[in-house]
């Protein structure tokens, strides 16, 4: 009886025994607070993201603010509370601040997982200016399967607290439309409920929470159900990802991209997987950009003829599984894509005499790679130089980093003596910058140029190489699209890409156009025939983009379709090439000149 009465007390005092245990032993960790003067104001921007590869995505962004007279610091490390599970589940993170020597260092205590920012005494704050730092942590296996075929769950930091005080925190939250929220709005904490809205292919939960402690940490299991309509979602690794790089016969600048994925156990069978290919999602007017890639067989010796795929569900440019591999992803199983695209043109630079490129490190794939390898491929049709490694292997921290690989390329003589290569923007540029390089040749050797006419001129022809090429892309993408399943997004998406061709940079043109006229009056006569073969060229081009409407619409037959397609594409190219030579045309009579 006795010790009935005891029992309560002796396991009051076993208690207290195990944690003084737990202190001097360091599990148990007080961290120290990080004080600011009153004047600094604290605003975190937590967004996490589940993609469609089962990865947990999350960045960080602290700013810090001084509305005071003085400069103000910290006087100790920001340390940051995660889920406890976090630790060992961080494959790669990237950290950027306001100084240039900003350190994360991971630990944890016996409640969470810690990310410590070392101030090292640098974290100061003038008056009227801001601090910040990022923080970006990629997490795989987080994502657990229920016993439910499709629904998965994830802990995360629905508010993440801090040793300093927090005066508003902004979370958002994303998950694919191939993997919607399935109970994102039964959490209400603080007082605050979580919107929801619809970006493009992104379900998006927000909320804003005010003077956060570290009391108000707050972990949750957000919800998602696959979508088994869309069959894009899944749990991925990646075993290894090769980008090589090489310069065609054409002088393009391809990339050819060799990953072994696998699809988990515990995942969905998947018949897409979406592309982060190099290159903008989206135009100068926000039109999404058609993107494809062109299949590389696996094989020696080729079995099977290379095909063009366009990606779907433009911007998230998901690549049909089945059109690459002809195999959907099973689950438990590994596949190898193998594809190849060109280079777009704005990472390629004119120099005088070469070209110049530079190619991001970029992932394809928003995970971290267990093996990560860039490869430089030499050619026989064109000299190489680059500063930086032929072969460069990312560690899984490098994945995250913005770095560029840079080179070089100008075409051997037995390139440029080879009359079988079609004639392409790359080969025009190289002549124009022939013509560039003359007229500088007749300054050095003091001869009289007419030195404002001539650079208008040169800004007009590259101007116009530009718009044609861009022409001919387009072109090329209404040829690669399956007459056998078009869609109406397609056709309107091309519609929207000449149309914006036709308004990019036209103030550019305008003032171009007055200034050379102001300069050379007789010139007015080469916009007119400018501006007339375009408005020939456009027509053309929407004749094409109408057959394939009609097509869709069961108002033509595929014979009738191909017999007219033909016509229209000679006209189309005819068209390119005769304003292409209209203008070197009048270059060559200035130069006589």
């Amino acid at each position: 009886m006795v010790f009935c009465k005891l029992k309560p007390l002796i396991i009051i005092i076993s208690i207290l025994i195990f944690i003084a245990g737990l202190q001097i032993s360091n599990v148990f960790v007080d961290i120290p607070e990080a004080h600011a003067s009153s004047h600094i104001e604290s605003v975190l921007t937590s967004g996490i993201v589940i993609n469609e590869l089962g990865v947990v995505v999350i960045n960080y962004n602290l700013k810090l603010s001084n509305s005071g007279q003085t400069e103000e610091s910290l006087d100790n490390d920001i340390v940051l509370h995660l889920p406890l599970e976090f630790k060992n589940k961080i494959d790669g993170y990237r950290i950027n601040s306001s100084t240039t020597n900003a350190e994360l260092i991971i630990s944890s205590n016996w409640k969470n997982t810690l990310l410590s920012v070392k101030t090292n005494g640098e974290f100061k704050i003038s008056p009227n200016k801001e601090f910040y730092v990022n923080i970006e942590l990629i997490l795989t296996d987080i994502l657990k399967s229920t016993e439910r075929p499709g629904l998965y769950f994830a802990e995360v930091p629905i508010i993440t607290t801090s040793n300093i005080h927090i005066d508003k925190e902004i979370v958002e939250i994303r998950v694919p439309n191939s993997a919607p929220f399935y109970n994102i709005s039964d959490y209400t904490i603080k007082g605050n409920a979580f919107s929801r809205s619809q970006q493009m292919n992104w379900e998006v939960a927000r909320a804003e929470f005010l003077n956060v402690t570290s009391n108000d940490y707050r972990n949750e299991n957000v919800l998602v159900l696959a979508n088994p309509g869309i069959k894009a979602f899944s749990i991925i690794k990646v075993d290894s990802f090769l980008r090589e790089i090489y310069i065609s016969k054409q002088g393009d600048v391809m990339i050819r991209e060799r990953i072994e994925i696998r699809n988990a156990e515990n995942g969905m069978e998947l018949h897409q997987i979406g592309l982060d290919l190099l290159g903008p999602e989206r135009d100068d007017l926000n039109v999404p950009i058609i993107r494809s890639v062109t299949s590389v067989s696996d094989r020696e010796p080729v079995l099977i003829d290379t095909k063009i795929i366009i990606l779907e569900n433009t911007p998230a440019n998901r690549l049909d599984l089945k059109k690459l591999t002809r195999y959907v992803f099973a689950t438990n199983t590994t596949l190898i894509l193998n594809y190849e695209y060109r280079l777009n043109e704005e990472f390629i630079n004119v120099n005088a005499n070469s070209i110049s490129v530079d190619i991001p490190t970029e992932r394809t794939l928003n995970t971290i790679a267990k093996e990560y390898k860039i490869v430089i491929i030499e050619s026989n049709s064109f000299q190489i130089s680059t500063e930086s490694p032929m072969e460069l292997n990312l560690s899984p921290n490098e994945q995250l980093e913005n770095m560029n690989i840079t080179l070089s390329y100008t075409p051997k003589l037995a390139w440029a003596s080879n009359q079988s290569f079609p004639v392409g923007s790359i080969i025009f540029v190289l002549a124009l910058l022939g013509m560039m390089t003359q007229v500088e040749k007749k300054k050095e050797e003091g001869i009289e140029v007419e030195d404002e006419i001539d650079v208008k001129i040169q800004e007009l022809a590259a101007f116009y190489g530009e718009r044609m090429s861009l022409l001919r892309n387009i072109l090329e993408r209404i040829e690669r699209i399956d007459k056998e399943d078009i869609r109406k997004n397609q056709i309107e998406n091309v519609k929207k890409e000449v149309n914006t061709i036709r308004t990019r940079n036209s103030a550019e043109l305008v003032t171009l156009r007055k200034d050379i006229i102001s300069l050379r009056p007789s010139q007015r006569e080469l916009f007119s025939s400018l501006n007339k073969e375009e408005q020939l060229l456009e027509r053309d081009i929407f004749q094409i983009i109408q057959l394939y409407e009609q097509y869709r619409l069961n108002r033509i037959n595929i014979n009738d379709m191909e017999d007219k397609l033909g016509e229209y594409r000679k006209n189309v190219l005819k068209k390119i090439d005769g304003i292409i030579a209209i203008i070197q045309a009048n270059m060559d009579v200035l130069k006589q000149k």
